[in-house]
């Protein structure tokens, strides 16, 4: 590492006309940050990034389906069914303003990257074949809107789970 940052300073000093003090220390600023910002970031990232324990994916009470399978769940939110097992139409909702809990669960649903989710939904859009999701803002607001259609499916973190909907599957 050393051997990298003399070799930057050189480079910087030898070749540049301006021999200030002012970029002796943007330079040792720039060396500094690129020692601490890995370490640093990292521990930015996991202090803000949220855990769930668990997401379950809710219906209707009279949707008649009490289980799905990661496949058929998958298959709902990616627009791909447009049924539920049972054969009743359904409308899938989703939190994209929550992007970390919504990239989330799109994750351990699909095994898709969020690039690959973006790619795949604009190709949709662009064929005019379908979009993306609707999107509700929390999980109250999920719960509220699933409680009162019976063609919506949603999901939210299991904390949040009360009796006014059917838990169809669970991811932990």
């Amino acid at each position: 590492m050393f051997s990298s940052c003399a070799w930057a300073y050189r480079l910087f000093f030898d070749g540049c006309a301006m021999r200030s003090q002012l970029a002796k220390k943007s330079l040792l600023a720039w060396i500094l940050l690129r020692r601490a910002l890995p370490s640093s970031l990292a521990a930015l990232l996991l202090s803000t990034t949220p855990a769930y324990a668990e997401f379950v994916v809710i219906v209707h009470k009279d949707a008649d389906v009490r289980s799905m399978s990661k496949d058929e769940v998958a298959r709902v939110f990616m627009m791909k069914s447009k049924t539920l097992p049972n054969g009743r139409e359904v409308v899938p909702l989703s939190q994209s303003s929550r992007e970390q809990f919504n990239d989330r669960f799109f994750d351990l649903i699909t095994q898709r990257s969020r690039l690959q989710r973006d790619a795949y939904w604009a190709r949709l859009m662009f064929t005019g074949k379908g979009q993306q999701p609707k999107s509700v803002e929390s999980d109250a607001a999920m719960l509220a809107a699933v409680a009162a259609h019976p063609k919506y499916i949603g999901f939210i973190d299991s904390k949040s789970l009360d009796n006014s909907v059917t838990v169809v599957f669970r991811i932990e």
